[in-house]
């Protein structure tokens, strides 16, 4: 799937779902408050799987990685990160409910695709 495409549907998820991203948030902020520094997005989402019984999309780790390392800029070590198409989304837009905002970032697959035709 395209970057650009992903990014799209995980925003329209999160403008449609909140209690899943103040789910993760919560569930993050639980785990640093019990002392650890650093964790994994996938088993986050396992985490809340467990507990909530929620159907949660995979492909959307990322994105909630790099939501939270936005809202709490002074945690954002908690996760590593490895390239993304969540690297292009603007989190404060989206954060702010602003879908276009949230969306306006140039991909560098679809520049190299563009180049090739």
């Amino acid at each position: 799937m395209r970057n650009d495409e992903l990014a799209k549907r995980f925003v329209r998820h999160h403008i449609s779902s909140p209690h899943v991203w103040a789910a993760y948030e919560a569930t993050i902020l639980e785990i640093i408050g019990s002392g650890r520094h650093h964790g994994g997005v996938k088993a986050i989402t396992e985490n809340i799987r467990w507990k909530t019984h929620q159907p949660l999309v995979n492909d959307y780790d990322p994105f909630y990685a790099r939501l939270f390392a936005f809202a709490h800029p002074q945690l954002a070590d908690f996760f590593v990160y490895k390239d993304s198409a969540a690297d292009y989304i603007d989190y404060d837009a989206l954060l702010k409910g602003d879908i276009k905002g949230a969306l306006n970032w140039e991909d560098p697959q679809l520049s190299l695709e563009l180049e090739h035709v």
